[in-house]
């Protein structure tokens, strides 16, 4: 007799073998290749302490980057976002220059299973890591005595570790492009927008606080691959005819 627990090893093992068939066979027509990915839209700043909040600002964002798809479900991009940010507090807005280097794991959830060359809708999610790097502080410098925490205030440049989470939607509209609107939550150090965030740690211990800015881009990829892909196929059919 099957035990419940052996039947469930027994269904999932055979989900398992089924997805990897369907991902190998996926394979057999994939070719890899770089896109470039541009991008432009606006960021949003929050975290902040609703008791000591700062008045965010959306902002205008600008990204580009290069994606290399190692297999119809997953990629890998690397790009570079930013622009100047903005925010305010009860003695006027501020502004300052930032731009962040990240990388991201990207899974196409279309690539899971059967790969279809010429597939128009292509749902993604991401996941990636980055550094941001922020400039010109002054005008938050200038009203230095009028935010809670003053060393929160950055006088000169500064890089720190970002983390990256996002969601996007790619349609094709020729061989080599696509349109592309994506959402991306970057969770920041606290000093980003020069203001304290809420303690998600609240106690006498160490205090933990972070900024989160939105960005929410649309652009167009380019698959840098597909003529270089057909020029080759059509070698190999002209040398299987001859």
């Amino acid at each position: 007799m099957i035990h419940n627990f052996d039947m469930k090893r027994i269904i999932v093992t055979i989900s398992a073998l089924t997805l990897l068939a369907g991902v190998l066979s996926a394979q057999e027509n994939f070719r890899r290749g770089w896109a470039l990915d541009l991008g432009a839209g606006a960021s949003y700043t929050f975290g902040s302490d609703p008791d000591k909040w700062s008045d965010p600002l959306s902002y205008p964002t600008l990204s580009v980057g290069a994606i290399y798809n190692v297999s119809p479900a997953f990629a890998l991009r690397g790009d570079l976002t930013g622009f100047r940010a903005s925010a305010g507090i009860a003695a006027g807005r501020y502004s300052w220059y930032t731009g962040q280097l990240g990388a991201d794991a990207i899974l196409n959830f279309r690539g899971i299973g059967s790969w279809e060359p010429g597939r128009v809708f292509n749902p993604y999610a991401f996941i990636g890591a980055g550094f941001n790097r922020r400039t010109t502080n002054a005008d938050a410098i200038d009203m230095i005595a009028d935010f809670p925490d003053a060393q929160l205030v950055w006088k000169r440049p500064v890089t720190s570790f970002a983390g990256r989470l996002g969601l996007g939607a790619a349609w094709r509209v020729s061989k080599t492009a696509s349109i592309k609107l994506e959402v991306v939550d970057n969770v920041l150090a606290d000093e980003f927008n020069s203001y304290p965030g809420k303690d998600l740690w609240p106690g006498d211990h160490y205090r933990l606080a972070l900024d989160n800015m939105l960005t929410a881009l649309v652009g167009v990829r380019f698959d840098l691959g597909v003529k270089k892909a057909e020029r080759k196929a059509a070698r190999q059919a002209e040398k299987e005819k001859a």
